[in-house]
């Protein structure tokens, strides 16, 4: 018993171990470092996918609303667009707006009666105002949502 209390408290003991626990902090920086340099590359990843699913739902939206036809016509138009549109699970809902700020379709199912009304969110206003993007990022609990609103 005297033997082991004294092997802990050689110099053989603590210089090994000494060794070990600045390896463990060593280890666990470096961790701490790759996951936020992964984080930061999968937001912009996913920032990228979804820029491009706009960018491709704009593209076939536009011509829908250049078209000379009635209000209830393009409505119905962008609605079937918007049904046959796969969202994914990375996107919750997609809503397309006129420059006055009347909704003309929307993905959610359960929202169809917000269709021909006008939106009173003060972003949307700042975009039909302003004819600008705009670009916002929360979190609520585990989820992330990332809002764009933009004009033609």
């Amino acid at each position: 018993m005297k033997k082991m209390k004294r092997f802990f408290r050689s110099i053989q003991f603590k210089i090994p171990m000494l060794f070990i626990l600045l390896l463990m902090i060593s280890l666990q920086l470096i961790v701490a470092n790759f996951l936020t340099q992964l984080e930061s590359q999968m937001i912009s990843n996913f920032q990228e996918q979804i820029q491009l699913q706009v960018g491709f739902l704009k593209n076939n939206v536009q011509p829908i609303l250049a078209k000379d036809t009635t209000d209830e016509a393009k409505s119905a138009e962008i609605s079937q667009l918007l049904q046959d549109y796969p969202t994914g699970n990375s996107i919750v809902e997609i809503r397309i707006m006129d420059m006055q700020g009347y909704i003309l379709g929307t993905t959610n199912q359960t929202q169809q009666s917000i269709v021909g009304t006008r939106s009173t969110e003060a972003d949307v206003q700042q975009v039909v105002v302003s004819n600008t993007v705009y670009s916002y990022n929360y979190i609520d609990g585990d989820s992330r949502y990332w809002e764009i609103r933009f004009t033609n």
